[in-house]
């Protein structure tokens, strides 16, 4: 099957974030690091910066505007605290009630079966999927007062996988690894795009909140990226999420544009993310119906030895695979049908060198890892079939790099 070409102007059903404004800065923003947004593109002109100077002079958090997809990623905690950077300082009546969640699920949370490496745990979802899955952390939705609904994370348990994962990554030449669970949720308050909830406080304190290891963030309506790529017509989805289940090809085209965008906006603020992948990604419904992506799940990180451009490459490998591979099971796309998948995805993403890089990564399998893909690298990428993978890629090596070299690689 073809992909069309994408027509001109903006996609159906997604529109571009107002741009960020200079007010961002009390929440940690730096407009001059997104995209090619300048500060004298904000400020134009030295009454409208005096303007802005008193009003942070004046202003309290809530005071402050936000922008609309930092209000999305608020979820219900809109006026549950302060926000400061990438954490929600709860206040302390809604943060004793969310600690007290956090250890009812603790208490509750299963034993992690070794198995577990090739099934994966069951990602929480209001839907039920039975195909979005977790290799080493447990999930669950919460609602406090009867309204705010939570997300919780536990990395406990996941020793087996971390240490699997690593063995397997570096058989693969993948330059990651999954973080220990020391590290775990420092990695998070530092990489997550959802504010992680947390109570007034020293840092040491902090780390503990909301209790142990557990993380919370707002708990945002969505459709797990695997699901909405290559599952909406085999799950039963309430009529809420009614936009997911009748997602046809071009609809998964465009919001797949829609995750290169945030991927590029990322990477623009210097952020790599280790396994930017659609199991890792959640696809939301804006109140104004359009739709975005936001990535999830921060566990995993590059080495530090590797150039930022390596990092943002490999972050894009993976999502165009694991995109393909859902359309493949979804929609039957296979063989040349990925080469125009290949040529929309690259060019929403909008940065020729990162592309390039991409190409650059592909490499012909060896035998031990032609042996090894069934069990690792397949399971990764959503148990997407080595044939389907190669074909995939080799159109991604195609779109990247110049006619002349992919002549030279072959």
């Amino acid at each position: 099957m073809d992909i069309p070409l994408r027509p001109e102007g903006p996609p159906k059903g997604l529109r571009k974030e107002t741009p960020p404004t200079i007010r961002q800065e009390v929440y940690g923003g730096r407009p001059e690091q997104i995209g090619e947004l300048k500060r004298e593109d904000v400020i134009r002109s030295a009454a409208e910066a005096k303007e802005v100077q008193d009003e942070l002079a004046t202003a309290t958090p809530r005071q402050v505007q936000i922008t609309d997809r930092q209000q999305i990623l608020l979820g219900d905690f809109a006026n549950t605290g302060r926000l400061e950077d990438n954490k929600l300082i709860l206040r302390d009546d809604v943060a004793q009630e969310l600690a007290g969640k956090a250890k009812d699920f603790v208490k509750s949370r299963r034993f992690i079966k070794p198995w577990y490496f090739f099934q994966g745990n069951k990602t929480a979802t209001e839907y039920g999927s039975p195909f979005a899955r977790n290799r080493s952390t447990q999930t669950a939705i919460r609602t406090l007062d009867g309204e705010r609904k939570v997300f919780l994370i536990d990395p406990r348990g996941s020793t087996i996988h971390r240490i699997s994962d690593t063995i397997f990554r570096r058989a693969f030449g993948h330059p990651a690894r999954k973080v220990s669970v020391k590290e775990w949720k420092p990695l998070m308050f530092e990489k997550s795009e959802i504010p992680v909830l947390q109570q007034d406080g020293e840092s040491g304190q902090e780390l503990t909140f909301p209790y142990g290891s557990v993380v919370a963030v707002p708990y945002i309506s969505n459709v797990n990226g695997v699901d909405y790529f290559a599952n909406n017509k085999r799950i039963e989805f309430p009529d809420e999420y009614k936009w997911a289940k009748e997602a046809k090809l071009e609809d998964k085209m465009q919001v797949g544009e829609e995750a290169m965008r945030v991927a590029h906006d990322v990477h623009s603020r210097g952020k790599a993310w280790g396994e930017m992948a659609t199991h890792n990604s959640l696809i939301v419904k804006k109140p104004d119906g359009n739709i975005t992506v936001i990535p999830a799940d921060t566990e995993v990180e590059y080495n530090s030895n590797i150039p930022a451009t390596e990092k943002y490459a490999r972050d894009i490998f993976d999502l165009t695979v694991t995109i393909a591979a859902g359309l493949n099971k979804s929609e039957g796309i296979t063989g040349e049908g990925y080469d125009g998948v290949v040529s929309r995805l690259f060019g929403a993403y909008k940065n020729k060198e990162v592309i390039e890089n991409v190409g650059k990564l592909v490499k012909p399998l060896s035998l031990k890892q032609r042996i090894l893909y069934p069990i690792y690298e397949g399971l990764r990428y959503n148990g997407l079939p080595m044939k389907e993978y190669l074909r995939i890629t080799k159109a991604m090596q195609k779109a990247a790099l110049p006619a002349q070299s992919v002549a030279n690689a072959s």
